[in-house]
């Protein structure tokens, strides 16, 4: 039986509107996980705040909205790199029962 990839997902403010929106959003949890110089992947240090799966899901619905929102989603697949999370990418799932696989479109 496959095990479950566990992720952990992080928010990089692209301006200071969208940080004090951010961590406004986040409440009592930002002082704990704010994290500051992280390196990811591309072998840089970014400025990230770390978050559940369902506030990013919020803040990527509110930038639709808010158009000074700004910001770029990273995650980190157990322990492995963080690397940046496309919205707009495609993913395929195989249904159990198929041999084709069924497409997923996420909208952005």
């Amino acid at each position: 039986m496959p095990t479950k990839r566990v992720c952990m997902w992080f928010l990089e403010p692209m301006n200071s509107y969208s940080n004090e929106v951010l961590v406004k959003g986040l409440g009592e949890q930002a002082d704990e996980s704010l994290f500051f110089d992280v390196l990811c992947n591309d072998s840089r240090k970014h400025s990230l705040v770390k978050c559940p799966w369902a506030y990013v899901a919020k803040a990527q619905k509110s930038r639709q909205t808010d158009q000074n929102l700004s910001f770029k989603v990273w995650c980190k697949e157990g322990n492995g790199a963080i690397k940046p999370w496309n919205f707009d990418k495609v993913r395929r799932k195989r249904a159990k029962n198929s041999k084709y696989p069924t497409i997923i479109v996420i909208p952005s």
